[in-house]
């Protein structure tokens, strides 16, 4: 989906009239501190919130919704061109009809499982060990999150907020 017909998010403009995220400290597009934009809120066009990056090297951009499943090209909203749909090639049928869905609200992106049998997972760094996501339970992601289809392992990437320290 084209910037011009995306969502409208509220944000901020940096000195240079870049839009952002209201919590970004720099701006994404130009780098200039944030601490000097007016704190007036605007609507605009959602940018791209980040992309996910496959172990194979495959990439995926979250400017839509993303349906992740066997038969998620199926989907009504991906006939209709309002969400992107994601097979991953799976032959071995380690993923679901409709597996997971990464969705947004506002500036975040949510990874939700939809009941998938092999399970939606999300690394957790403290304690080194991958957490099965509950079903239909939204799970914000933050940049550098590593996060499983079944099998198949991606990592969250976004030049709009920096990665968890």
């Amino acid at each position: 989906m084209p910037a011009s017909r995306s969502a409208t998010v509220a944000g901020l403009h940096c000195s240079r009239h870049h839009f952002n995220d209201p919590r970004a400290r720099f701006c994404a597009a130009c780098g200039v501190s944030m601490a000097q934009a007016s704190l007036l809120l605007v609507d605009g066009p959602r940018p791209s919130l980040g992309v996910l990056v496959f172990t194979d090297g495959t990439s995926v951009s979250l400017d839509r919704t993303v349906l992740v499943g066997r038969e998620a090209p199926n989907d009504p909203r991906v006939r209709r061109g309002a969400a992107r749909g994601l097979t991953l090639g799976d032959r071995a049928g380690h993923l679901s009809r409709l597996h997971a869905e990464l969705r947004f609200d506002g500036w975040d992106v949510q990874l939700v499982d939809h009941a998938s049998t092999n399970g939606t997972f999300v690394y957790d760094d403290r304690r080194r060990t991958w957490h099965r996501l509950a079903p239909n339970h939204p799970y914000v992601l933050t940049p550098g999150a590593s996060l499983a289809f079944g099998r198949y392992t991606a990592m969250f990437t976004s030049a709009l907020r920096p990665a968890a320290a």
